[in-house]
C-alpha cells in the first residue's frame, strides 16, 4: 500500500510502516537537514525501516560527514537504494550509501569516484589534496568496518577515483544486493537480518505499508538557494541594489530589495544561519 505523507504525518497504528524518501541532487546542508528530519520523524513514529532513494553526483564533505553520522547513529534500519536506472551514487553518494544499514542498487546505476575536489570541481593543491584524500579514505575505511563492507574496494573509490557498476558493486561487497524497483526491494528485504545499534533486527516487509516523505517547501526553497549560480546572482543583484540606494538616498526599494537579496546570498553561501536571516 502506498500513501503520501509529510513530516509528522507518519502513523504506525495500522501496522508496520516503511518510510520512503528521496535524495536527488547535490549533497549540501539542506540535504543534511532533510535526512535528519526523515530519520528523526521515523524514529518518533517507530517505523519499521527507512528507504532513501539516492541519485547524486556528490556534494560537500562537511554535509556528507554529518549525514554519515546520522545514518550510523540511526536506531531504525536505513536502506539507501541507488535508483532509478541511470542514477548514480558518485563522490559523496559513495559515503552515504556505504553508511546505510543496507545498501542496494538498481540495474544501470553506478557508485564511486569519491576523490575530494574543490568546490569549483578543480583538483586541490598537492598538500591540501593529500590531507583531504587521506581524511576521506579514513572515513570510508571506518564506515566499511562498521557496516562490514569491502575496505579495499571502497578505499579505492577515494584514492584511485574508481567507480563501480551496480553488478560490480554487489559482487565486490560494496553494496548488499541489487533490486529492480521498490517493490522488488521490499520483497527481498523480507526476513533480512540487520544489525542496528548492537541489536539484531529481522525485517518484516511482506505486508508492510509505505509512506513517502517529501522535502518541505521551505527546504526546497533553500535547496534552490544552494545552487552556486543562484548565489552569484543574488550577491550581484543585491550588491547593485545597495549601491543604487547609496547613490540615490530615499529611493528605499533598491536598498530594501538589495539587503534582502544579500541576506539570501549569505544564506546560500553558508555564511549566515537560516534562523538569523
Amino acid at each position: 500500500m502506498f500513501s503520501l505523507g509529510f513530516y509528522g504525518n507518519i502513523s504506525s497504528d495500522e501496522g508496520k510502516v516503511a518510510v520512503i524518501a528521496k535524495i536527488d541532487g547535490i549533497i549540501n546542508p539542506v540535504t543534511e537537514r532533510h535526512v535528519k528530519n526523515i530519520i528523526d520523524d521515523a524514529e518518533d513514529k517507530r517505523a519499521e525501516l527507512v528507504v532513501i532513494l539516492l541519485d547524486t553526483p556528490g556534494g560537500l564533505l562537511s554535509s556528507t560527514r554529518n549525514i554519515v553520522g546520522t545514518l550510523l547513529g540511526s536506531q531504525i534500519p536505513v536502506v539507501i537504494y541507488v535508483s532509478p536506472s541511470g542514477a548514480q551514487a558518485a563522490s559523496a553518494g559513495t559515503f552515504i550509501t556505504a553508511a546505510a544499514h543496507i545498501a542496494v542498487m538498481a540495474p544501470g546505476t553506478n557508485i564511486g569516484a569519491a576523490t575530494p575536489v574543490s568546490s569549483s570541481g578543480k583538483d586541490l593543491p598537492d598538500t591540501i589534496e593529500d590531507k583531504a584524500t587521506n581524511d576521506a579514505a579514513a572515513l570510508l575505511r571506518a564506515i566499511a568496518v562498521e557496516r562490514g563492507r569491502d575496505i579495499d574496494k571502497l578505499e579505492a573509490t577515494v584514492e584511485k577515483a574508481i567507480s563501480y557498476s551496480y553488478d560490480e558493486a554487489a559482487a565486490g561487497n560494496v553494496v548488499d544486493f541489487i533490486a529492480r524497483d521498490l517493490k522488488n526491494l521490499l520483497i527481498k528485504l523480507d526476513g533480512y537480518e540487520v544489525q542496528s545499534m548492537g541489536t539484531s533486527i529481522v525485517l518484516e516487509t511482506n505486508q508492510i505499508q509505505t509512506q513517502e516523505i517529501q522535502m518541505s517547501l521551505f527546504d526546497k526553497f533553500l535547496s534552490i538557494l544552494a545552487d552556486p549560480n543562484i548565489s552569484f546572482l543574488l550577491l550581484s543583484i543585491g550588491g547593485a541594489g545597495v549601491v543604487i540606494e547609496l547613490l540615490n538616498p530615499g529611493l528605499v526599494f533598491p536598498g530594501v530589495a538589495g539587503i534582502i537579496l544579500l541576506l539570501l546570498a549569505f544564506v546560500s553561501l553558508g555564511n549566515l544561519p537560516v534562523n538569523w536571516a
